[in-house]
């Protein structure tokens, strides 16, 4: 019985070769893009969860604005790490992560 779907399958594939070139395309266009919407999640919901304590883990961000764009990135001054650590109470350590950009 499957030998019989799957050869109808086929002959219906060659009969509307276009019709079915665009399903095809558009299905594989679609589980692409629910697979890297899947990636993107589990990789945004899985970050700081392997330390012990991750959920006491925060990342300071700045952001600037221009006249119409608004840029975000977690690059702050210096100075800000030393001025958290003695003036909000509620901070243990802090850690600066500075990358170069080559």
């Amino acid at each position: 019985m499957n030998r019989f779907f799957f050869k109808i399958t086929l002959r219906d594939l060659v009969q509307r070769n276009i019709f079915s070139v665009v399903n095809i395309i558009g299905l594989s266009t679609g589980l692409v893009v629910v697979l890297l919407i899947y990636l993107l999640v589990c990789r945004e919901l899985s970050f700081d969860w392997s330390f012990v304590q991750g959920d006491n883990i925060y990342r300071v961000n700045t952001e600037w604005r221009q006249v119409r764009v608004g840029e975000t990135s977690a690059r702050t001054p210096a100075v800000l790490a030393n001025a958290m650590r003695d003036q909000i109470s509620g901070v243990k350590s802090v850690v600066r992560y500075d990358t170069k950009y080559k």
